[in-house]
């Protein structure tokens, strides 16, 4: 005797779910990076120690008694700029500046405020500027995130260095970060992943595209720990998520017809006469998550269909 459950219909509820899965993600490195002397003389000082870390707007050395102070611009730089200059390296110095509470507005134009933000910068690091007029290439050592950790110190107090001699090294350069596989019927939306304590955009097709963001995440340990477990082929897992979270119905998992790739049908009477499609984005505890394909609000599904094709 067949029991009537197979075409009874069960109440369906909604929820928010951020389609989290997750991933391994593959790195892209180069090599260790240096940090140079940008002036010729004698070292006077050198704020290095191994492990320890290297934070953009401080003093990092001083040449012939002369300060050098570390600047995490997104574009170094690459000339004097004076005023009225005009670039994007002008609007990377502006943009750190104000990174470091400087009342700058990152226009990329080198106007009077610009040039007063970075001469207070070098003047914190006991710098006295003398050519108010001017920002001085050579006053910054470009580095490539506000903190970062020194690798290792190279150059010795008292030594004579030209201007391009290593004072110190950074840890391995992250140049790209993909997914290792793309999941499969994923719900559509913007997508951020997780890993460890970076959250960074990632593209449709699994990509890490923002320098800044690879700084983020090469900061994390799970980098770190990466590079140190797989040598020059390294990977870590991660969280891949909806960085919206969507409304998706919540069935039971034997209400699911024809499930292929993510793909599935319920119906949504009991003769079996309407068919919903769905994706399936989630389950837990006895519990199936999915988005509603078709233009409809699903409120009750078939628990247990007798048929397990879709039509």
């Amino acid at each position: 005797m067949r029991k009537a459950v197979e075409s009874s219909l069960v109440p369906v509820s909604q929820r928010t779910d951020d389609d989290e899965r997750e991933v391994q993600i593959d790195f892209e490195t180069g090599g260790p990076r240096p940090v140079a002397a940008t002036r010729a003389g004698v070292l006077t000082e050198l704020a290095c120690s191994t492990g320890g870390v290297l934070r953009s707007g401080r003093a990092l050395a001083s040449i012939d008694g002369v300060p050098i102070t570390a600047l995490a611009t997104a574009q170094p730089l690459w000339r004097d700029i004076a005023f009225g200059d005009r670039g994007k390296d002008v609007r990377a110095l502006q943009s750190e500046l104000a990174n470091l509470g400087q009342m700058v507005r990152a226009d990329g134009i080198a106007g009077r405020s610009t040039l007063d933000a970075a001469a207070r910068i070098l003047r914190a690091a006991g710098f006295q500027p003398d050519r108010p007029m001017v920002v001085s290439r050579d006053s910054f050592a470009w580095i490539p995130a506000r903190e970062i950790v020194i690798r290792s110190c190279e150059a010795s107090i008292g030594a004579e260095v030209d201007s391009g001699t290593p004072l110190l090294t950074l840890p391995v350069e992250l140049k790209g970060a993909r997914l290792s596989e793309l999941p499969t019927a994923a719900a559509a939306g913007q997508r951020v992943l997780d890993i460890g304590t970076a959250t960074v955009p990632i593209s449709p097709d699994g990509v890490v595209q923002n320098g800044e963001d690879l700084v983020s995440i090469a900061a994390t340990t799970e980098f770190s720990t990466a590079l140190s477990d797989a040598g020059s082929d390294p990977r870590a897992s991660a969280r891949w998520r909806l960085a919206e979270p969507v409304e998706v119905s919540v069935i039971p998992p034997t209400a699911l017809v024809g499930v292929e790739d993510g793909l599935a049908c319920v119906f949504s009477d009991s003769t079996l006469s309407t068919a919903v499609a769905v994706r399936v984005v989630g389950s837990d505890l006895g519990q199936t998550f999915v988005d509603v394909l078709d233009d409809v609000r699903l409120e009750k599904v078939v628990a247990s269909p007798r048929v397990r094709t879709c039509p």
